[in-house]
């Protein structure tokens, strides 16, 4: 990454004079800071193109917009020239030091979507947050952290000529009047704590005023430095406005660069095949926003034609009121049936009610003659597609409960997000094999996502059901439904409900010295 020679790791034992040579090589060039001093932070630092110009545009422009692939060096990147900063200080507060021309005294705010985030960026309790790296680097040793027992704030000091502090600030937070050095704005929309929901308009929209009204007049002084990292979230994000960032430089990489020629942003780090694992484990619609940069709302459907296409089996049967047992599946010595669960979507008074079955099927995997392994999640065959038009609630339990007894469902989760089974559930009228759950607050999104893992790992097959298909491809990238003359999406959130249920289902099957201990099912 850099030509600067590699000084072996402890500064101790460095020949005077090249340690003189590392010292304003690194001093004047972050790519060189970050390939010699700040890898000693890590036990395996791994290098790349990437990482050299990603330095090289933090320290060429005074204003960046980073915008990249999870796990790409986006948050560790904004760490490392943090540390560069404090590096550089140990020569800035240095009055022999004739070749320094910086600050000798440096404030840094370092924004996230909340304090919670922006104080686990700098903290201590994370293992690779900015205090940690710095405090087990051994160029660092002789620099003093004047705030030691904080475990959110820094005051980083050589001598007692200067220091750089650095502080937590939340995007949602009003900051009128507070005017720093250099701000760090890092991943202003990601939510940790709900990474597959989104999040809500109106919070998109106050963050990009703050950003605009506030933090954009932060920075002063000599420096006066803004850096952003973000992954996308929607179309209606700051990161997009390119009239309000005119004269910030910009990156914007995916972390697979091509798919026909199988070539990646960092392959020291992630190859090819590294990509397309995690895509397969965490669904297209995630991977694609997390990795590929793609805006929830860029694409119209969430999912395309072919998508269904490939989800639906023309050979599959509806087994309505035949035994559950006869069904094809079940002769395939490979799979083991592991019980049945389905979703509900509720009609409403304009809207009808859709009620999809599967059977939990397991791929049983031979590891060798004693041992015997499933598939942790399974796969899902659907049994059953019910469309209720006109019913009211008390007609859609009483069938729930009849294909419950028919098809022995484990579980059957339904949408409850305006309580319209409420009255029915005081009376005792709902199994207790229905478990309610609340389409809001971010939860429709991780039923969305459970059911774009199954479809991407090719572990759903559909009924040929016409309607159902259909109504699967009117729901769009931001979860609203088109209203047509069949529905209103019922069919995806029905189908979403069973995947969601079957995502927590859990099975493990040992056969060790010919014996069967089988645990089974478990419906978390």
């Amino acid at each position: 990454m850099s030509s600067t020679p590699d000084p072996g790791g402890d500064p101790g034992t460095v020949d005077p004079e090249k340690r003189a040579g590392i010292y304003r090589a690194t001093y004047e060039s972050f790519p060189a800071f970050a390939d010699v001093v700040f890898s000693e932070s890590f036990e395996n630092f791994v290098r790349g193109e990437w990482i050299a110009r990603r330095c090289r545009h933090l320290q060429e422009h005074d204003k960046t917009v980073n915008v990249g692939p999870r796990d790409h060096f986006k948050s560790t990147g904004n760490y490392a020239y943090v540390a560069w900063q404090v590096w550089r200080n140990r020569f800035n507060s240095d009055p022999d030091v004739e070749w320094a021309d910086g600050p000798t005294d440096l404030e840094i705010l370092y924004f996230s979507f909340n304090q919670p985030m922006a104080r686990y960026h700098i903290g201590s309790e994370n293992k690779d947050g900015i205090k940690k790296l710095i405090d087990r680097n051994p160029w660092f040793e002789p620099v003093a952290d004047q705030k030691k027992r904080a475990d959110s704030r820094a005051e980083y000091s050589w001598n007692d000529h200067g220091t750089v502090s650095l502080s937590p600030a939340s995007v949602q937070q009003m900051v009128r009047g507070r005017h720093t050095d250099i701000v760090i704005v890092d991943d202003p929309f990601q939510d940790d704590n709900k990474q597959d929901a989104g999040l809500d308009p109106g919070l998109v929209l106050k963050i990009n005023r703050i950003f605009k009204d506030a933090i954009m007049d932060i920075p002063t002084g000599p420096m006066a430095e803004l850096h952003v990292t973000t992954t996308p979230q929607t179309e209606e994000d700051f990161t997009f406005d390119d009239q309000l960032l005119a004269d910030f430089g910009r990156i914007e990489e995916p972390a697979i660069q091509d798919y026909d020629r199988e070539e990646v942003l960092w392959p020291e780090w992630k190859s090819y095949e590294d990509l397309i694992s995690t895509k397969e484990k965490r669904g297209r619609k995630s991977f694609n926003q997390e990795y590929q940069i793609t805006p929830r709302s860029s694409e119209v459907g969430f999912f395309k034609d072919e998508e269904v296409a490939a989800m639906t089996v023309q050979a599959l049967e509806d087994y309505g009121e035949r035994d559950l047992e006869d069904r094809w599946v079940a002769q395939e010595e490979e799979w083991e049936i592991n019980g049945c669960i389905a979703g509900l979507d509720i009609g409403k008074k304009r809207h009808p009610a859709h009620l999809a079955v599967f059977a939990a099927v397991d791929r049983i995997i031979q590891v060798d003659d004693d041992v015997t392994l499933r598939s942790p999640t399974g796969h899902l065959f659907q049994v059953h597609s019910k469309w209720m038009d006109g019913w009211d609630y008390k007609r859609q339990v009483e069938y729930c409960k009849r294909a419950i007894d028919y098809f022995q469902i484990q579980r059957l989760p339904y949408d409850n997000t305006r309580g319209e089974y409420e009255a029915l559930e005081e009376m005792g009228m709902v199994p207790p094999e229905m478990k309610p759950v609340s389409l809001s607050g971010g939860t429709n999104r991780e039923v969305a996502s459970s059911m774009d893992v199954y479809a991407t790992t090719d572990r759903i097959k559909l009924l040929p059901d016409g309607r159902q298909n259909r109504q699967l491809k009117v729901v769009t990238s931001d979860l609203e439904a088109v209203e047509t003359g069949e529905g209103h999406g019922e069919s995806f959130w029905s189908i979403g409900l069973a995947c969601y249920a079957g995502s927590r289902i859990t099975r493990q099957l040992s056969t060790v010295e010919g014996r069967d201990e089988d645990s089974g099912v478990s419906y978390v």
